[in-house]
């Protein structure tokens, strides 16, 4: 289904994340809803710094490169596609879920 939070498409894996610049919590998922997930980042959203700590600490958590997670659509958003190759469905699933319960 295109409105999930985590898909699975024949390019990789499609999250569909709310994220929430300038946050103070650590953690980096929220919550993890059934239509979206949401993000903490800390950087702010100016000059790209906020999509590149998403795209460094995505990559961490699935145990990834940066070239391997992507931002699909909604860079200037903070609605963001954003795409994860070389990982499945359930795995990525499992990371966001311990990363929500850390």
């Amino acid at each position: 289904m295109a409105d999930e939070a985590v898909s699975e498409s024949e390019r990789g894996v499609v999250l569909r994340v709310l994220v929430r610049t300038n946050s103070r919590d650590r953690r980096l998922v929220s919550e993890l809803g059934s239509d979206f997930i949401v993000m903490n980042l800390r950087e702010a959203p100016h000059g790209g710094r906020a999509n590149a700590e998403l795209v460094k600490r995505l990559s961490k958590l699935f145990g990834l490169s940066t070239g391997a997670v992507t931002i699909d659509s909604g860079s200037r958003s903070r609605d963001k596609v954003v795409l994860v190759r070389e990982r499945t469905r359930n795995e990525v699933m499992l990371a966001l879920t311990a990363a929500l319960n850390a």
